[in-house]
């Protein structure tokens, strides 16, 4: 995902160098709904779109509803319109996440069980899985972080140890293990209708 900076001088109360909180952050979100963008230590960046593959496989993991509404009533999957609190003046939008114990009303969360990135291009690819992924393995509550390559058949699950650390998976064919919430889906139906090239 390309990332631009969005000037936030427009915004009363702030001065470009200042960093915008997450309440101010909703409110700017009010103001300007048709825009896509991240918080990012303070600062709105827009983000970018995404391919064919890229929504078919988001879609295809916000079927784990199905498994959620029978077994964990007050656990919810979410697209990448709600946000996820990473640090003090920080959101990020993750392709996915379940959540747990969460209203309506609400636009972000600061306790995911789980959040899912599909891998797009090379460039943002490295970042999703260097970075972003060390600012997700910060978040205590997240158990689980799916990163889902477009281009192949490719998902690797960083899954939080018992007792301390990190233990990784990686699935290229058969079930797909979401460990934190006891569901298993096979890695063909979060493939479906995509096309490799």
């Amino acid at each position: 995902m390309n990332t631009i900076t969005l000037p936030i001088s427009s915004f009363p109360d702030e001065k470009q160098a200042n960093k915008m909180t997450i309440p101010e952050f909703l409110v700017y979100l009010e103001r300007y709904p048709n825009q896509r963008v991240e918080l990012i230590n303070g600062q709105v960046v827009a983000m970018a779109g995404g391919t064919s593959n890229h929504s078919v496989i988001s879609m295809n993991c916000l079927d784990v509803k199905f498994f959620l509404r029978q077994n964990k009533p007050c656990c919810h999957v979410r697209n990448s319109d709600f946000g996820i609190q990473t640090k003090e003046n920080q959101v990020r939008y993750p392709d996915f996440s379940i959540v747990c114990d969460i209203k309506g009303s609400d636009k972000i969360a600061n306790n995911p069980l789980v959040v899912g990135e599909v891998l797009s291009e090379k460039s943002t690819a490295l970042f999703d899985q260097t970075e972003k992924l060390a600012e997700y393995k910060n978040v205590h509550s997240i158990q689980e972080i799916f990163l889902i390559a477009q281009t192949h058949k490719e998902i690797v699950v960083h899954r939080r140890g018992k007792f301390f650390g990190w233990e990784t998976a990686v699935y290229t064919q058969g079930l797909v293990e979401f460990a934190s919430i006891g569901y298993t889906v096979d890695i063909d139906e979060i493939y479906a209708e995509v096309e490799f090239e």
